[in-house]
């Protein structure tokens, strides 16, 4: 579930990336402008350069948590995972209540097979905010990969009824049931999966 970025970018990323640099040029001391600058540049996969304007923002503001939350994402791009970790780490030190925090610590945690401490940060992401959807999705995910599989559906029953537009909580809980033998319930999911993306492979 890793960022993506490079050729898929969007449009309006591509576009932002030279509006962004134009930025930090003129605001060389505003740790802002490097942040933005780097969430520009991993969104194109540019992912040692986005390090490097993050870096420029942790040292111009050392104590503001999105930075080193932002500093995580091209880490984990470049396989750097405790890197990223520590960066998750320093952000939740500096502001306990951000969610994303944790999401993010989960998702590294959880690359590397490291399940149970994934899932209790996923659990801190629910405590802060119950309403996170996304926190919900990757509860359902990592408990599947535990091999928990009611609490994973409930998982995303959950996820499902917070957003449910949401096509990949539905087919990750379509492939759940039809893995657990439950064929006909599966092929319900993947019916209302396929109508929300009907370009969905």
């Amino acid at each position: 579930m890793r960022l993506a970025g490079g050729a898929d970018a969007p449009a309006r990323t591509r576009q932002a990336e030279p509006l962004c640099r134009e930025l930090a040029d003129k605001h060389p001391e505003s740790a802002p402008a490097h942040a933005r600058l780097g969430r520009a540049l991993v969104g194109l996969g540019r992912y040692e350069e986005a390090l490097a304007s993050y870096d420029r923002a942790a040292d111009l503001d050392p104590g503001r948590a999105v930075t080193h939350l932002g500093r995580a994402l091209p880490l984990a791009r470049l396989d750097r995972d405790e890197d990223a970790l520590a960066c998750c780490d320093r952000a939740i030190d500096l502001d306990s209540s951000v969610p994303d925090a944790y999401i993010s610590k989960a998702d590294i945690l959880a690359g590397r097979g490291r399940n149970a401490e994934a899932l209790a940060a996923c659990d801190n992401a629910v405590e802060i905010d119950g309403s996170l959807q996304r926190a919900h999705l990757f509860r359902g995910n990592i408990l599947a990969g535990m091999g928990r599989d009611a609490e994973a559906l409930a998982a995303y029953d959950k996820s499902i009824e917070l957003d449910g537009y949401d096509g990949n909580a539905r087919l990750r809980r379509a492939d759940l049931l039809a893995a657990s033998g439950r064929s006909a319930e599966a092929l319900a999911a993947y019916d209302v999966a396929a109508e929300l993306d009907p370009q969905s492979a």
